[in-house]
């Protein structure tokens, strides 16, 4: 029961790796429809709540860290340590790829529910400019989007 609690840290590894393949997805994607602003285009495309989720998780796996080397002593904290690297590593090995369509998807549907929030608020400077991105991404990735 008590090796149980190793599950935390790599539960944590876990999510910490789709959160950084979000993140290299939204780069991956602005690279494709951007030649020259990359970073303000990747920025444009992130959804402003994921940072938030970043913060936590990281946040969460710093607190878990500590608290295994702190109650735990130095082999339970080096084990924690381990266990999160190779569980981050593995879902970087098997989990869904930065490139690939389910991250495409996910941030071309994230990007047109923005676009509707901007449009119910009156928003339409900023709906129009993500009317622009989400052609692009339609005209860039047409195999994927429908």
């Amino acid at each position: 029961m008590e090796y149980l609690i190793y599950l935390i840290p790599a539960l944590l590894g876990l999510f910490v790796r789709y959160d950084m393949n979000k993140t290299q997805a939204t780069k991956f994607i602005a690279s494709r429809i951007s030649v020259e602003d990359v970073q303000g285009v990747q920025n444009s495309i992130t959804n402003p709540k994921d940072s938030t989720t970043t913060l936590i998780l990281w946040g969460l796996t710093v607190i878990v860290i500590i608290s295994f080397f702190y109650f735990n002593g130095l082999v339970a904290g080096i084990i924690c340590i381990v266990n999160f690297i190779i569980c981050a590593v593995l879902m970087g090995a098997f989990g869904p790829k930065p490139e690939s369509a389910r991250f495409i998807k996910f941030t071309y549907n994230r990007l047109n529910n923005r676009k509707d929030e901007y449009n119910k608020q009156g928003d339409s400077a900023r709906a129009g400019a993500v009317e622009i991105m989400l052609n692009k991404m339609k005209t860039e990735f047409s195999d994927i989007i429908k």
